[in-house]
C-alpha cells in the first residue's frame, strides 16, 4: 500500500536519470507532485526519458559527466 504524501513545490536532482533505477525514481517523484532534474551524460537519452515520463515543466534535464571536475564546477 503507497504511503500517501505531497512533494509539490521540491525539486530532486537525480543522477543517472535516463534510465534504470533513475528513471524510476523520477516517475515516483513525478507521482506525488515533486519536480525533478535528470542528470547524465547523453542529452538524447535524457530528452527520451523526459517524453517517456510525460514531458512538463517538472522536468528538467541537464546532460553532465559527473566524472569531469571541470564540467561539474
Amino acid at each position: 500500500t503507497p504511503i500517501p504524501m505531497s512533494l509539490a513545490g521540491t525539486r530532486t536532482a537525480i543522477f543517472g536519470g535516463s534510465a534504470g533505477m533513475g528513471k524510476a525514481t523520477a516517475r515516483a517523484i513525478l507521482s506525488v507532485g515533486g519536480s525533478v532534474t535528470l542528470i547524465s551524460r547523453t542529452l538524447a537519452k535524457l530528452e527520451a526519458a523526459k517524453t517517456e515520463l510525460g514531458g512538463g515543466d517538472q522536468i528538467e534535464v541537464v546532460a553532465l559527466n559527473a566524472l569531469d571536475v571541470a564540467a561539474v564546477e
